[in-house]
């Protein structure tokens, strides 16, 4: 407003004019939190370089292992090893036992030190010694109870490798360890054999069972280390210039396709025993039922029923596998189940006697079983022209070699599976071994040599034909 104009003027203009509206204050602080001052890196570089920089870590001095200790160390691993597998192995067939006396209430009677006796001939059963119960004598070999142990031993290397990795050992298990582990869990074997009596026979027997389930457990825990050691190759071996290097190039690959065509037989053979059981305790499952219905065991009782009955399940396996061969197998003295022939006799109530072979399948169809293995032979002839069908005189001495490893195989198969139990009827059980085995060796060689000379004539005559063609 202009100063030369009337008051009334300005004072209508500051009527009319609107109030302006009260600002507030916002409320201060009771108290404000303190600044944090930003170190200044630019200047003080040095500071900064120090708070941020981590703390020396000290290096505790290395322990110098003595010599003496390092080459002991892999021998007492193997010892630890088989006390281990020792402990594991009884310790689970101590348990059931327990439980079987304290089920059946014979605890108080028969006394702990008598469960642990009765575990102790159980666990030398499964590794292939023999054992008394009272009166009755038991040599036959429950191959199921044999597996059960490779599988625990197993469980025990591979805890052992895991702990030397963790460790940073990369060399276990070393030869000396396994040595170790196979001798003195065979040697243990053999000592508690001794202490119940038995012959010096069974008390081998029982020595050289648990090497083998040692030596089992160490091959299927480093399967994969071994299969990629190629231990065929014979460049690596410092004994390699005392031998005739040549010679043994030409004959690995006879030897490694014939020991490959023998472990095919022997699978295949297996396989279809296996099946024939099958069959055979499908057929006879009323018979079963009646003969557990009649026993009435309880729950327990049954389970550990269950328990017995499956670790004779692979002998069964062995013995249908002879049925299938021709021999066929016994059970009792002057018995014989066989393709040919079906002479039976009284058998003890037990659910797996059911799984027989009924005496229906006996006559001119049953003649024909032996085609099994016949054809099995000629799937090994296949494998064997597949690998060398470049050198006759190879596929020829792969063909011979894995008849004789299968049949050797099928011996010692058949020989583990048989035994017997007790004195009377029952003390001759099984097949008899040497005649299976050359039976079931004829067999696959007929086949495999059925198979190998065919597929060799079409190509000797297929490669005439090509030459008859460029001639012309």
């Amino acid at each position: 407003m202009r100063a030369d104009q009337p008051l009334g003027t300005r004072a209508r203009q500051s009527i009319n004019k609107p109030a302006k509206p009260k600002s507030f204050k916002p409320v201060k602080a009771a108290a404000k939190a303190p600044r944090t001052e930003r170190p200044n890196l630019h200047n003080n570089a040095t500071a900064a370089l120090r708070v941020t920089a981590p703390a020396p870590i000290q290096q505790q001095p290395e322990v110098a292992i003595p010599a003496w200790m390092s080459k002991v160390a892999p021998a007492w691993s193997g010892v630890w090893l088989a006390g281990l597998a020792l402990l594991v192995s009884y310790g689970t067939l101590t348990l059931l036992v327990v439980v079987a006396l304290v089920s059946s209430g014979g605890a108080a009677a028969t006394g702990w030190a008598a469960a642990a006796g009765v575990a102790a001939r159980i666990w030398l059963l499964g590794h292939g010694g023999a054992a008394s119960f009272g009166n009755m004598p038991i040599t036959l070999f429950p191959l199921g109870f044999a597996f059960c142990y490779v599988a625990m031993f197993r469980l025990c290397v591979r805890s052992a490798a895991n702990r030397a990795a963790a460790r940073g050992v990369t060399n276990f298990p070393q030869f000396i360890t396994v040595f170790t582990a196979t001798a003195i869990y065979g040697f243990i074997t053999m000592f508690v054999s001794s202490s119940i009596g038995q012959h010096v026979t069974e008390n081998l027997k029982a020595g050289f069972g648990a090497s083998i389930v040692a030596l089992l457990a160490f091959v299927w825990a480093f399967r994969k280390d071994l299969k990629a050691a190629n231990l065929f190759a014979l460049d690596k071996y410092s004994w390699q210039r005392f031998l005739p290097l040549a010679f043994l190039r030409q004959i690995l690959p006879m030897i490694s396709a014939g020991l490959v065509a023998a472990a095919l037989a022997l699978l295949g053979a297996i396989a279809s025993g296996a099946l024939l059981v099958g069959l055979w305790a499908f057929l006879g499952r009323e018979a079963t039922a009646t003969v557990v219905a009649g026993l009435s065991p309880g729950w327990v009782g049954g389970v550990l029923l269950g328990l017995a009955q499956l670790a004779y399940v692979p002998n069964w396996i062995i013995w249908a596998m002879s049925w299938l061969a021709g021999p066929g197998f016994a059970i009792g003295a002057d018995t014989l189940f066989s393709p040919a022939a079906h002479m039976g006799g009284p058998l003890p109530a037990l659910p797996l006697m059911a799984a027989l072979p009924p005496e229906s399948w006996t006559g001119v169809p049953a003649l024909f079983s032996p085609v099994v293995f016949l054809i099995l032979g000629a799937c090994c002839g296949w494998v064997l022209w597949r690998r060398l069908k470049e050198n006759t005189y190879q596929m020829l001495g792969s063909t011979v070699l894995c008849a004789l490893v299968a049949g050797l195989g099928m011996a010692f198969l058949q020989h583990a599976a048989a035994g017997g139990i007790g004195l009377a009827r029952l003390s001759v059980l099984g097949a008899q071994p040497w005649l299976v085995a050359a039976i079931f060796a004829a067999e696959v060689l007929v086949g495999s040599l059925v198979v190998v000379g065919s597929l060799a004539a079409g190509a000797w005559s297929a490669a005439r034909k090509d030459r008859r063609a460029v001639g012309n």
